[in-house]
Formats: structure tokens, sequence, C-alpha cells
């Protein structure tokens, strides 16, 4: 019979040899657990742990959470084909106002300042009554809404608005008994115009828009409606205007109405 060639060997579930128990060159086995180790030394002297099939995970889902297991191909890929496809802007994730939402940064969302108060009864005086609201921070203009509702039923309206503030009318000569809310939101439209008919020219007919305060950047939206049914079309965007076109040749009759609309925060 021949000889039998036994290795370093241990019984012990979970044993693993440590750099003194093995020479370079010597293989020690655990019998109970099925491992085989070896030393290697590449300048510093390490345990070396054989992956064997009992170690490979076929569990796709993962639930064995192991640090002792290594997941087959077959579960890597059956994890990977199940999850989300790579996202695509437009495709497979939705956009804002065409805004990418992918990648890093910020992404700008437009915010509309408002102003809210309360107004006593008492603060209204005069025939017909009336309150003048200041702000105690001014708008940057006075392209804003204002909205009022009373504990009185009156007929409000709004005077002499400017960057700073408003008049509430009351619309009535009586006396007030209750407070009076108001609400001024800043408009997201920063600026409007109308441009008459002949003031277009050229072949297509075109006219130049200038602004009387320059945007911070030509980052905007132009809407623009007319008397006359055109195909309208906006050119040469610049911080400072644009150019519409009528893409027609023939005379306009009636005013051209424009509205611009900036684009992210509003300050």
């Amino acid at each position: 019979m021949g000889e039998v060639i036994l290795l370093k060997r241990s019984a012990v579930p979970d044993k693993s040899p440590t750099t003194s128990d093995l020479n370079l060159g010597e293989v020690a086995i655990n019998t109970y657990d099925g491992d085989l180790f070896i030393k290697k030394d590449n300048g510093t002297a390490s345990i070396v742990k054989f992956v064997n099939f009992q170690h490979v995970s076929t569990d796709a889902t993962f639930t064995d959470d192991s640090d002792t297991l290594v997941p087959s191909q077959s579960a890597v890929k059956a994890a990977i084909d199940g999850k989300q496809d790579t996202l695509i802007s437009g495709t497979n994730i939705k956009t804002i106002n065409g805004n990418n939402i992918l990648g890093s940064g910020n992404l700008l969302i437009p915010f509309i300042p408002q102003k809210a108060g309360t107004v006593t009864s008492g603060s209204f005086s005069g025939n017909p009554k009336k309150s003048t609201i200041t702000f105690s921070t001014a708008f940057a203009d006075a392209n804003y809404s204002v909205s009022v509702i009373g504990i009185d039923s009156r007929s409000w309206t709004i005077e002499s608005e400017s960057s700073s503030g408003f008049t509430i009318n009351a619309n009535a000569n009586s006396a007030l008994t209750g407070n009076v809310y108001w609400v001024a939101k800043k408009h997201a439209t920063d600026m409007s115009g109308v441009v008459t008919s002949g003031s277009f020219s050229g072949n297509p007919k075109k006219t130049t828009i200038t602004f009387n305060t320059p945007l911070a950047d030509a980052n905007y939206s132009v809407s623009v409606i007319g008397i006359d049914s055109r195909s309208w079309s906006i050119e040469s965007v610049t911080s400072s205007g644009f150019i519409i076109n009528a893409n027609a040749n023939s005379a306009l009759t009636g005013n051209v109405y424009w509205t611009v609309t900036k684009h992210g925060e509003i300050s």
C-alpha cells in the first residue's frame, strides 16, 4: 500500500492558519469547512483562502447577505437585468421646463417673490376710505399684482402701485369694522410691450425690440401675438433685446404684443 501524505489540517469550524503556522509552499486544509489555505509573501506575509464552489451563491436577490459567499455570474446578471434602465433625460425620466435634471449642480426653479400683510380697520381714512401700504423692502419694480380680502364686503381696488407699495381703496365712505388682508405677488414675466404695425420694415417684415434695462443674460423666452395672423418667430436674442420676424412681406395693419419671461431664479 502506498504512503499516505497528510497536509497540515484542522477540524475546527471556521479555523484558519496564521502566517506562523505555514511555511512558503505549504498547504493547509480545514477538513470541517472544506477550505484550502496557502501562505504568500510579497513583502508582507499573509494567508490566502481558496474559493471553491461551495462559496459561490446563485441567489440573484442577495438575501444571503454574507461576506463568506461570492455571487455567480448568472446571479449578478439576473440582478443587473432586474434593475432600472440607464436614465436618459426626456426618454425614461421627465425634464423640468425642458431642463435636464440629470448630472451635477443645481437646477434653478423659478421663485416668485411675494409680500403679504394685514391692515386694521382704523388705518383707513378719507372718503372713500383708503389706506396706503408701504413695503419694508421694495420690489425691483412695480410689475406685481395685489389680491385684497376684507372682513367688510367692499369693491376693493388698488391704486398708485409702485415698487415701494400701493394704496387700497374701499370705494365706500362708511367706516370699516374688520381687518383687511392683502397679498402682493411679483409677476414671473419680467417685461412686455406693444409694437405698432409701422415699426415693421424690410422683407420679410421685422422689428427690433431693445429693453430699457437689459436682463442679466439671454436666458428667457418670448411670446408674440399680433392683430394680423403671421407665423411669428424670434431672432437674435440677447440680454438687451431681440428681433420679431413676421415671416411675410405684406405690411401689417395692427399692433403686435410681446411678452418676455425670464427663466431660472427671479430676484
